[in-house]
């Protein structure tokens, strides 16, 4: 027999009053505890940091990324020691276009060429942009001079903010500071370019022709030649004295060009000559020196036909980028003491918003992504006899549907 007492105090078990089972005993009607209600972890307390900790968190940040930077740099760049003064820029990327109009006008073409069905490997020319028009020229002026972060002297590192990788590094010398032997080479250099002048034929009327197109490496990518499509024969038949002493100051000025890209950034530099050697191997000079100065449309990265030199997965190689005032009559180094005047021209890369101007008395050296992010130069007003001259390193990119002799497609 189980007293009340007994059975009320075994755990779960109740006694309902009344209830008796047919032997007489009371019933005794288990039933399972009442859980209590569940409560969520206790809510963390907000940590108020002071000043001084958001400083330091502030300031670490800042410090990783800047290792970030400097790991691209010496890997992709140089390894040597950044400049002194060197100035960070760590913009957004985003796709903008400069000449809206013409860009919807690619795009159409290169929807219409995608949906068309070619019966064979048949190598179609590229879709080449139109020239802007002058109002357009205007209004990505407006646009530039609005919105776009200005480069105008110093030495300046641009990567991307969210991947780091680099975009451009770019110095502006200012000419006067120049050493001697430094001033030397430039001179040399542009008068090499000069002197090349009766001895190119290119198509189109003269002033509007870019002589850096004719020119090119050779084989061994050290001393510039004038590629052979481009050559005036009959020049070289009527002055062959000339031309010969063209052919000696080809490889100084080859090596002018060669130094100052390594000073910049010797790796970027091995990496290019080694994939332009590569290319240049095959049938001699295939890279000109043109400056890619309309290249806010390339398309490079989504084609399946290009190749430049590398692997898939291999990092592209960096292009070099030379631009030096001059008078085009004497083709020496123009400075504004001397009348040289050049407005506008600025060499801009959309999707980041970044300017790089040319000040005058300004030499611009710069290694860039030609391949990745758009770019070009906008409309240039010249002064009178004043110029700029520009010219730029990079592998050629080459049809991988073309025959076995590549043909050059330049970038621009």
């Amino acid at each position: 027999m189980i007293s009340p007492a007994t059975a009320d105090s075994r755990p779960g078990a109740t006694i309902r009053e009344g209830s008796h089972d047919p032997g007489g005993r009371r019933s005794i009607e288990r039933s399972q505890p009442q859980a209590e209600p569940s409560e969520g972890p206790p809510a963390k307390k907000k940590r108020h940091l002071s000043e001084a900790q958001k400083a330091y968190q502030k300031s670490h940040r800042r410090a990783c990324n800047t290792r970030k930077q400097m790991r691209e740099f010496e890997s992709l760049v140089s390894d040597n020691t950044a400049a002194v003064g060197c100035y960070f820029r760590r913009p957004k990327a985003n796709k903008l276009a400069l000449f809206p109009a013409i860009s919807e006008e690619l795009a159409i073409e290169r929807e219409k060429r995608s949906q068309e069905q070619a019966p064979g490997p048949e190598i179609r020319p590229p879709v080449t942009p139109r020239e802007p028009t002058e109002e357009e020229h205007k209004a990505a002026l407006e646009e530039v001079e609005r919105s776009f972060h200005a480069v105008r002297e110093g030495y300046v590192h641009c990567n991307v903010r969210t991947t780091f990788r680099i975009v451009f590094v770019v110095e502006l010398l200012k000419i006067a500071s120049l050493s001697p032997a430094e001033r030397a080479g430039l001179d040399c250099l542009c008068a090499f370019v000069h002197a090349c002048r009766p001895f190119v034929d290119l198509p189109g009327p003269p002033a509007a022709a870019d002589i850096m197109a004719a020119i090119g490496w050779s084989e061994d990518s050290t001393r510039l030649d004038i590629l052979p499509q481009y050559r005036n024969e009959d020049a070289v038949r009527t002055d062959p004295e000339g031309y010969a002493k063209l052919l000696e100051d080809s490889a100084r000025a080859g090596e002018v060009l060669w130094d100052m890209f390594t000073t910049l950034g010797n790796v970027a530099a091995e990496n290019t000559r080694k994939a332009i050697r590569k290319l240049g191997g095959l049938t001699g000079p295939v890279s000109t020196l043109a400056f890619p100065s309309q290249a806010f449309w390339n398309n490079n990265t989504d084609d399946k036909h290009l190749n430049t030199g590398e692997e898939a997965d291999a990092q592209p190689a960096l292009s070099f980028g030379l631009v030096l005032p001059t008078f085009k009559s004497t083709g020496k180094i123009g400075l504004e003491a001397e009348g040289h005047r050049v407005d506008n021209g600025q060499f801009v890369f959309p999707d980041i918003k970044q300017a790089i101007h040319f000040p005058p008395d300004t030499v611009c050296v710069i290694i860039f992504r030609a391949r990745e992010f758009a770019h070009g130069c906008l409309a240039a007003t010249e002064h009178g006899d004043s110029t700029r001259l520009a010219m730029c390193i990079q592998p050629p990119v080459i049809s991988k549907l073309a025959s076995k002799t590549p043909q050059e497609q330049p970038l621009n």
